[in-house]
């Protein structure tokens, strides 16, 4: 029984730092397109006047 109870710990140990660190990753990638969208927000009026 502690056997397969530790490697349930491990496994969600596992998963919880998978899952953070993805979070992570999308929070990066979309923190740099935000900011390449906010560079290019003035040639993009600019296409409209």
């Amino acid at each position: 029984m502690t056997n397969t109870s530790a490697q349930e710990e491990a496994i969600r140990k596992l998963f919880y730092i998978i899952t953070e660190v993805g979070v992570h990753i999308l929070i990066g990638v979309f923190h740099i397109l935000c900011k390449e969208m906010i560079d290019m927000l003035p040639e993009i009026i600019e296409l409209f006047r």
